[in-house]
């Protein structure tokens, strides 16, 4: 039998502190009060670890390099064509070399009138193969449509040539050349020139066919009508043209040269010397190229003389083929000779758009 144990009073205070308790205990334990469980209620549980900082940014693409021009040198070669030894034949092989007609005169030799040329080919263009054509000359009113006929066939106009002929020699006239390895197209186009043009109208007319992607050819009096601009356009160029005037005439060699490479320094491509207005006021003209990648630099150089007591008409043509040679060497590519009343020097440009040479497709002055 149990042993009789006494009866404790009922204290209503006690239940209440057990109820407290208990329930504090439930509501640790819900809430992990119970911290890393080794059963001490109300330890603090182990921190949670810092967040990682943030990635450092990722560095920005180093931009690309602008495009630089193309590092070319040239190299000259002379040829004179005229009667009886007026076939294509000659000028023909030098084209199959890559040789461009960038320079002519008409001289005589020992009596018989000639066409000099002086041929330039690019070390930037290695795969060019020009081929040159000559046709009649027709009236002026048919000119541009011969022009534009040759021009779809490839051939783009070069000069009006009095003495070179055709292969089997009996044509002379206009001269043309195609580069074999681009195989472009020529469309051409002439504008009003007036007597002079006023300098205003002649700006806006250089700029807006220079939008169209139409290059300033020149000034000539063989297209209908009588004195025109004709532009020229080929057909595997992208380029637009801009144009600018500097007014007033080169003092000397030495401002010529400064002025031509502070414009050189924009991009800026001589193109000549321009009357406008009254006839009696004259512009220098300059070209840029949406192509164009950097500055062109300049070269004024007086031509080389021929040889002292040398009688051969061709022996200038021989001195400036040599001095073309020396430049080209250096990069610097014939492209002008100095017009004005006080230059008479050789102009010559480096890093121009089309490897060297910037007068490519361009009619010969």
């Amino acid at each position: 039998m149990l042993p009789a144990f006494p009866r404790m009073p009922l204290n209503p205070s006690y239940f209440s502190r057990l109820a407290v308790a208990t329930l504090l205990t439930w509501t640790l334990a819900a809430c992990g009060g119970g911290g890393s469980g080794s059963g001490d209620v109300g330890t603090p549980g182990t921190p949670a670890p810092a967040p990682s900082p943030a990635p450092a940014p990722s560095p920005l693409p180093v931009p690309a390099p602008a495009p630089t021009p193309i590092a070319s040198t040239g190299s000259y070669r002379e040829a004179s064509v005229g009667i009886p030894v007026g076939p294509l034949t000659y000028l023909n092989s030098l084209g199959s070399e890559g040789f461009t007609p960038v320079r002519t005169w008409q001289v005589n030799s020992r009596g018989v009138m000639a066409d000099a040329f002086m041929l330039a080919k690019d070390s930037a263009r290695p795969d060019a193969r020009l081929q040159f054509r000559v046709v009649q000359r027709p009236a002026p009113e048919a000119m541009l449509a011969l022009l534009n006929a040759q021009g779809a066939a490839g051939f783009a106009y070069k000069t009006v040539s009095r003495y070179v002929r055709d292969d089997i020699g009996d044509s002379s006239g206009v001269f043309f050349v195609a580069d074999l390895s681009r195989r472009a197209t020529y469309g051409y186009e002439t504008l009003p020139a007036g007597s002079p043009i006023a300098k205003e109208a002649f700006l806006s007319q250089l700029n807006a066919q220079g939008a169209r992607g139409f290059r300033f050819s020149g000034f000539y009096g063989f297209v209908s009508p009588p004195g025109a601009h004709l532009y020229s356009k080929a057909s595997d160029s992208s380029a637009t043209y801009a144009y600018t005037f500097e007014a007033g005439e080169f003092a000397n060699d030495a401002d010529m040269l400064q002025r031509l490479n502070a414009q050189g320094a924009t991009g800026l491509l001589y193109r000549g010397r321009f009357a406008v207005d009254d006839a009696r006021t004259f512009v220098q003209v300059y070209e840029k190229s949406s192509l164009q990648a950097g500055a062109l630099e300049y070269r004024v150089e007086t031509p080389r003389q021929a040889p002292a007591g040398s009688l051969s008409p061709l022996a200038f043509v021989t001195a400036t083929v040599g001095q073309a040679n020396d430049m080209g060497a250096q990069g610097f590519f014939y492209l002008a000779q100095a017009e004005g009343p006080l230059v008479f020097s050789s102009v010559y440009v480096k890093n121009a758009v089309v490897g060297g040479l910037p007068a490519w497709d361009l009619p010969l002055r």
